[in-house]
């Protein structure tokens, strides 16, 4: 006799989290930091947020208008319980979504990720107005800013409430991705974070030179680099340099 389904059913909570904007939305995942409510349900992966510490609450800071900086915060965010909020890069100003979020969430210090043509420099004088202790990570290019902050994942922070000084990973594997296509380092953000291994980025057909340069400056301590994606996404030839590198 067959089982009644009924008998294996499991209800399952959907709830979706949305804004009229990019901005918005992001807005909206930050704040579900607290409890989400939906009648007598309470969602338990959106509580006990570790950015919501007693002493410095950190963000980052990325451009919404462009995918390649906040793909490398991935694995930050993840381990580290940071915020991701996003901004228009080619704005003077805070998005109003991405103050709303700094503000509601007590954010007193934001880590700006890339230079000036990804975050302008009066966005980080409207953060210092706002009382906000801000520390810009930014390099040449996309896959600079990318090793950038896997430099600052490693360096020692002065204490475990703040990161001035940097995270105090300890990696001797990095993730490389694609710096010109999102999926891939999009999907590997959390599996890095969970193994405190920062994701670098690359174009496709050859290995992004600043990507190179990095490797090779910091073949000790690394003795991996996992490739994600296919040729398609990452070549042979740019693996095969990223592996040369760290010999």
């Amino acid at each position: 006799m067959r089982r009644k389904h009924s008998q294996l059913e499991q209800t399952l909570g959907v709830v979706r989290i949305a804004g009229a904007t990019r901005y918005e939305t992001n807005r909206a995942v930050v704040g579900a930091g607290s409890a989400i409510t939906t009648g007598s349900m309470a969602l338990d992966p959106f509580l006990q947020t570790k950015w919501l510490q007693p002493a410095k609450k950190t963000a980052i800071l990325a451009t919404g208008t462009n995918f390649a900086d906040a793909l490398a915060a991935g694995p930050v965010t993840y381990l580290e319980g940071f915020p991701l909020v996003l901004t228009d890069g080619t704005a003077a100003s805070l998005t109003a979504s991405a103050k709303a979020a700094l503000v509601e969430n007590d954010i007193t210090q934001v880590l700006v990720l890339g230079g000036t043509a990804a975050i302008k420099a009066e966005v980080a004088t409207e953060l210092t107005g706002m009382g906000i202790q801000v520390l810009r990570i930014e390099g040449a290019d996309r896959y600079a800013t990318a090793t950038k902050l896997a430099d600052f994942a490693r360096l020692t922070s002065p204490s475990p409430l703040q990161v001035d000084g940097g995270l105090g990973w300890s990696y001797s594997t990095v993730l490389l991705a694609s710096g010109t296509t999102f999926a891939d380092a999009l999907a590997a953000g959390p599996w890095g974070g969970d193994r405190a291994w920062p994701i670098v980025l690359t174009t496709q057909a050859v290995l992004a030179g600043n990507t190179q340069t990095w490797l090779a400056a910091n073949r000790v301590p690394l003795t991996s680099v996992v490739t994600l994606g296919l040729g398609s996404a990452v070549s042979t030839a740019a693996m095969n340099a990223a592996n040369l590198a760290i010999v």
